[in-house]
Order: structure tokens, then sequence, then C-alpha cells
């Protein structure tokens, strides 16, 4: 009896040190605007060897979804909920919007930070800026360092300049307070520098989340010309900055994980990386008033664009990296942006509300074997009454909305551009011309780039996803009709010093 008493000690030892062991670090990564077609895993002409390095050391999400813009995308990983159900659904919030994502609702951030996470965001915010109580710093993160809006210039940080928004204001900040000691610095740079300090100077009493929204590959196109030099042989000049920004971007992050390895939390830490949407292709999103839109990105072979529901709006670059836990594979199975919230928290040992729309996919991420966790998902459900849309769609009715169940997507409404942009790399492109389509339905499975509609072959199943998109709106109630409010012109930076700054809602 001796031994065998001794081997029970061991173990109830052993499952004590388990439980006392630090939860991992988080690291959660969002490109801007980077197309499926951006990355070296899927396009051999594109520099991106430290994301490969970690995606193929990784999990690498091949029917992983975003929201088809930046806003919605943003608020759907940090609450865990689809955009109609935290007011983000009608789109991102454009300049001098006087609003923000619901503040009702918690949080990673808060989560984490209740579970003793030191939390940082470091970059782009995106999700309301006319009030504090929109801003990181009440959101549930300790630090914040960034600019608060969509784009600024890379340089300036402001919103004139190579940004084509032609309304003057300086946008970064330290925390709330502004900070103006980074004019002449190029964002990617400022990001870099500042994830690396955050992770050297961490304390490891407590684990970390740094949450790092890039700028990148958002336009402006703006990178040095060392960068753009790598494709001088790609014969478009917009082709060749948004690329050599992808791999300014690639070069930050491979002196981030640097910096995990020196500070010795690299083994414990999980990397997340994700895009926010597809990239701008086709001539869409269109220029908008002043705001001059370039096109540099690619979704091929995906149809469509960002701000579209067509896969190439959507379906996203994605991968998870962990040495400690991550087994690496190519994951197949639909994963979506509402994920990372239960997913994450259930890696750091934390319960998450039941009430979510993600789906907690972290026991599948480390072993393929058991079954997929999510089986539908909701693409965007609302009504084009206001932004831009009113310039191009006479009908508020129906909604631009789609969802998908299984294989099957089925498209209630959708606007834009919804063809197949060829990269500058492999050929010519005709110029991109927006269209509408309605009740479209795709197998997935067999035709992934959406090249035949079988609404009328397969009416049934067409039937029965128009009936969910339906019973969704239903449900929504006020919010399915919900628009955000008019541009306030109190915020104009004139008004606060040259700045973007809130007290305007």
């Amino acid at each position: 009896a001796g031994p065998v008493k001794m081997l029970l000690i061991l173990l109830v030892l052993l499952a004590g040190a388990a439980d006392c062991q630090q939860p991992p670090n988080i690291i959660l990564i969002l490109a801007d605007d980077l197309g499926y077609n951006d990355v070296s895993w899927h396009n051999q002409q594109v520099v991106t060897p430290n994301l490969e390095t970690l995606a193929r050391s990784g999990v690498i999400l091949e029917q992983h979804y975003s929201q088809s813009t930046c806003s919605p995308t943003r608020g759907a990983v940090l609450t865990g909920r689809y955009p109609i159900n935290i007011g983000l659904h009608p789109g991102a919030l454009v300049p001098l919007t006087p609003y923000g994502m619901h503040t009702n609702v918690t949080t990673l951030a808060e989560e984490l930070k209740a579970a003793n996470y030191s939390t940082h965001a470091v970059g782009k915010w995106h999700l309301g800026i006319c009030n504090k109580a929109y801003w990181p710093t009440s959101r549930g993160f300790d630090h914040f360092y960034g600019f608060m809006g969509g784009t600024t210039d890379y340089m300036t940080h402001s919103t004139d300049g190579e940004c084509q928004m032609q309304i003057p204001g300086y946008d970064f900040r330290l925390d709330e307070d502004v900070d103006y000691s980074v004019n002449g610095t190029y964002d990617t740079t400022l990001s870099k520098d500042k994830a690396i300090e955050v992770i050297s100077s961490h304390d490891k009493s407590a684990p970390l989340f740094l949450y790092l929204p890039f700028h990148a590959p958002h336009d402006p196109l703006q990178v040095d010309r060392s960068y753009q030099d790598i494709y001088s042989d790609i014969p478009d000049e917009s082709r060749q900055k948004y690329l050599g920004m992808v791999t300014a971007l690639d070069d930050a992050v491979g002196s981030i994980v640097n910096a995990l390895k020196q500070a010795e939390l690299y083994e414990n830490s999980i990397i997340v990386f994700l895009s926010d949407n597809g990239g701008p292709t086709g001539n869409w999103p269109p220029t908008i008033g002043d705001y001059i839109m370039e096109y540099g990105a690619s979704n091929w072979p995906l149809r469509g664009s960002k701000l579209t529901l067509f896969e190439g709006g959507t379906r996203t670059v994605s991968f998870i990296h962990s040495p400690k836990y991550i087994t690496p594979r190519v994951e197949t199975g639909m994963v979506h942006a509402t994920d990372w919230f239960p997913t994450i928290l259930s890696a750091a040992g934390l319960p998450h509300d039941e009430e979510v729309d993600g789906v907690d996919q972290w026991d599948k991420l480390k072993d393929s074997s058991l079954p997929e966790p999510r089986h539908e998902m909701l693409y965007n459900l609302f009504l084009p009454s206001q932004n831009f849309w009113s310039d191009f769609l006479e009908d508020t009715w129906p909604p631009i909305a789609a969802i998908r169940v299984g294989d099957w997507k089925y498209i209630w409404r959708a606007y834009g551009f919804g063809g197949w942009s060829v990269p500058a790399e492999q050929g010519t492109d005709e110029p991109g011309v927006p269209a509408e389509v309605r009740h479209q339905l795709y197998n997935l499975a067999n035709d992934p780039l959406e090249k035949e509609n079988l609404s009328e072959v397969e009416p049934e199943m067409a039937e029965m996803l128009l009936n969910k998109l339906k019973a969704t709106y239903e449900k929504m109630g006020a919010a399915g009709n919900f628009s955000v409010p008019p541009s306030n012109r109190d915020g104009l930076p004139v008004n606060h010093g040259g700045v973007w700054g809130d007290g305007w809602c």
C-alpha cells in the first residue's frame, strides 16, 4: 500500500501544481484590410515569413469569417456578439459619428482584467470617440497606445495629408492623453515598439493580454521605399505599396515574437491572428465624399471585396499559434470572429456568458478529432438606410443580409463589387463595377467561389435560410431598423484644439 499511497500523494501534488500554473499570455493580433490572397501561404509572391512560420506551426483556419468591415469585427471579437447585438451592424463608424459600441456588454479585456490579467491595447480602436465611455481605457484596458478613429496618415497621425479624409485633426493617444511625440514615426513601427516595450517590462506575476489591432495594411498606402521595392516586378504601384505594408507588418510581428521569447513569455503564450475583413478591391468600397479610396489588396480567388457579404469580403486570413497548447494543422471547420471571446476565455480557464453568439472552439483547436462546434453563422443583417447606401440603393427593404448553415450560404440581399478581381501579379483586371444581388443560394463545399446560384434548383433550402433571416430580423425588434445618429459637427477637431477628442455625444 505504501507505493500506491505515495503515488496518490504525488498525483494530488501534480494536480495542484497544474492548478497553480500561470494562465496563458494572450496576444491577439488584427490586421486591417488584409486580403485573403495577401499572405505567403495563399500567394507565394507575398513575403510574410514570420507570419507563415507562426501559421504553419499553429492551426491555420481556412474557414475563418470576420464581419465585412472594421468596427463591426472589432466589436465582435471583443464581445463575442454579432454586430446586430452591439449596435454595430450598420457598418464602420465614420468620422463625426456621435456613437460607439454598446457599453452594456462585457468585453474580453474586462473579463481578463477581472482575472488578474494585465491588459493592453496597441493600435487602432475604432469603436467610438465622442464619449470617454467608448474609449479602450473604459472598456477593460489598463493601457492604450494608438488612434481612436478609422484611419490616419501613417506618419503625421492626422486625418489629412496622405489620409484623404479632408478633415484636419490629430489622432494619437497614450492612455487618454494626446501624444504628439510620435509625429513623424511610421504607425507600424510605433505599434511594434510599444508592443515590445509592454512585453519586456511585463510583470510576470500576472498573465498578459496584449490586443494588437495594427493599422496596416489599411489605406492610405504608405510604406518605406525599401519595402515597396520588394515588389518592384509587380506592374501596379498601389499593389507594390500595399504588399510592402504587409511585409512591414510581418517584420513587426517577427520582432514582437522575438521579444516574447527574450522575456521568456513565448512558451506560455497563445497568439491569435486575423484580418478584420477582406481586402478592398474592384473599386469597392467606393470613394465617399472627399475620402479617396486606394486599392492594393487581393481576395483572389474569392468573390467580392471588403464591405460585401461575398466570401472575399468576409472569409479572412487567420491562425492560432501556441507552442504549449497547439499542434500544427489546417482546420477547415467554420470559425467566426465572435468565437475568439469564449475561446480565449476558455483557454485562460475562465467561464463565459452563455448568451454570447461566439462558440467556444478551444477544445477543437487542441484536438482535431473532436466534432466541429459551429454549424451556422450570420454574415450580417441591416437596413441600408444611411451612410452612403442611399446613394446606390433606392429601397431600404429587404435588408442587406446573409446566413450560412452547414455548407449552404443564402444571400437575401447584397450590394457592392461582386466580381473576382485578378491581382496585378497574375494579369490584367477589369475595372470593378458595383451591383445588387438578391435571393442567392450557394453550396460553399462545391462552389467556394460563389459562381452558381442554386436558389431555383434548391428552393426549399433557400426558403428555409430566408426564413431564418426573417426570424432574426423579427427577434431584433427596434434594432432591426436601427440607424446610427447623423454626423455631429461638434466633433470637428477644430472645436477641440485640432485633435479628435470626446465631449460631443
